[in-house]
């Protein structure tokens, strides 16, 4: 019995250390906004590497691999923040963003990826791979301007100034 009192006080103690809290809105979002440039470094690294010259299978699949792990990396970070004062919107919204990036990179770029460096690139494959990024970018549209909305809503709650993230439009050059 104080076996199982104990195992159940390790787990709560565990539980709540874990959880990363914020008191200040400006470290909350910026937390945020750090966590999607993880993914927006990485995803980077990979459309540079897809559309080198040298490109081929091996060499992309790290450069996916690494984009994949740090994606869901991401969302076990964000699943361990706390709400900034009981305002979920803004963390819903992220994790909506990050859970789609993480099933486009699973499903879509990996499709894409066999197609562009398959044996078979022949009109069929680039009429697909071209399907594909439409799909990616109308998806990526609803997603991102839900976290935008959202973040734009937290802003005027808070009192907080928005600045463009640079990195993000050094992704949208890509």
């Amino acid at each position: 019995m104080l076996k199982s009192i104990m195992l159940l006080f390790v787990i709560a103690v565990t539980g709540t250390v874990s959880a990363q809290t914020f008191t200040n809105a400006v470290d909350y979002n910026d937390h945020i906004v750090g966590l999607q440039n993880e993914i927006g470094l990485k995803m980077i690294a990979f459309n540079e590497e897809v559309s080198s010259e040298y490109a081929n299978a091996e060499s992309v699949k790290p450069y996916y691999d690494d984009l994949l792990k740090t994606t869901r990396d991401v969302i076990n970070k964000l699943e361990k923040v706390k709400p900034f004062e009981k305002n979920v919107e803004l963390k819903s919204a992220a994790m909506d963003l990050f859970r789609y990036y993480e099933t486009t990179i699973a499903v879509d770029y990996k499709e894409m990826i066999e197609l562009i460096f398959g044996d078979n690139l022949d009109e069929a494959a680039m009429a697909r791979v071209q399907e594909l990024l439409v799909k990616v970018t109308e998806a990526e549209a609803v997603v991102d301007t839900k976290f935008k909305t959202a973040q734009e809503a937290y802003a005027v709650k808070y009192n907080i100034d928005l600045e463009e993230n640079e990195l993000q439009e050094e992704i949208d050059a890509e």
